[in-house]
């Protein structure tokens, strides 16, 4: 379930990537999404393993009411909420899933709206993943939107899409390609998050990846 922006940097990006895992940072070209940039980030993985933003697209900045560059992604959001995003990006790191989230965002003046966020693995060097490019999408219309200044709230559903030939794709039956499917016990699942199909992670399989 992508939200507009989103689909149009998921498209955008798997058509880089090809076969690959995951497209090298220096193949994304600006100009080739400039429609959405505003909307789009890349987090870098540091020594530290913490996740920074690098980059964040102005409408975002403005969104939000801060310039994230810098900051570390997981100090945005409300400790209790930090070690779903840890546990899934981690995954996204080592394995080159794509996640993304729904969550709510909440104002100064406690008005909530819905959004989507999209990750995708990117790489800076080398062959290992190190950085993620991603977007948020507000979900529906938010008339008070820009308005007021926001900060991330709650995560409510986790999407994870995983390359045909990754390590995790020996938990998935090949019948299931290309469709969204539940009991994946190689992940973990948090039963206070809202469920999707019966649990709160859905899984889909995409063709490409590692070979052996």
């Amino acid at each position: 379930m992508y939200q507009q922006e989103n689909q149009d940097l998921l498209d955008y990006w798997n058509s880089v990537r090809g076969n690959r895992i995951a497209p090298k940072r220096v193949e994304i070209i600006p100009s080739a999404i400039g429609h959405i940039l505003p909307v789009t980030f890349i987090l870098e993985k540091r020594a530290t393993e913490k996740l920074h933003f690098r980059l964040a697209g102005s409408k975002l900045c403005e969104i939000f009411g801060r310039e994230f560059r810098s900051l570390d992604f997981l100090d945005c959001w409300p400790s209790d909420e930090r070690p779903i995003l840890s546990t899934y990006l981690s995954q996204l790191l080592t394995d080159g899933t794509i996640v993304s989230i729904v969550f709510q965002a909440k104002s100064s003046n406690d008005h909530i709206g819905d959004f989507e966020m999209l990750f995708l693995p990117m790489i800076h060097g080398g062959s290992t993943i190190d950085r993620i490019l991603g977007s948020i999408s507000p979900i529906g219309d938010i008339p008070w939107l820009g308005l007021t200044e926001l900060d991330f709230h709650e995560i409510t559903e986790v999407h994870i899409s995983l390359l045909r030939g990754s390590s995790l794709n020996q938990q998935v039956s090949s019948a299931h390609a290309g469709s969204f499917v539940s009991n994946v016990t190689a992940l973990p699942f948090l039963p206070h998050k809202r469920l999707v199909e019966g649990k709160n992670c859905s899984l889909r399989v995409f063709e490409g990846g590692k070979t052996d």
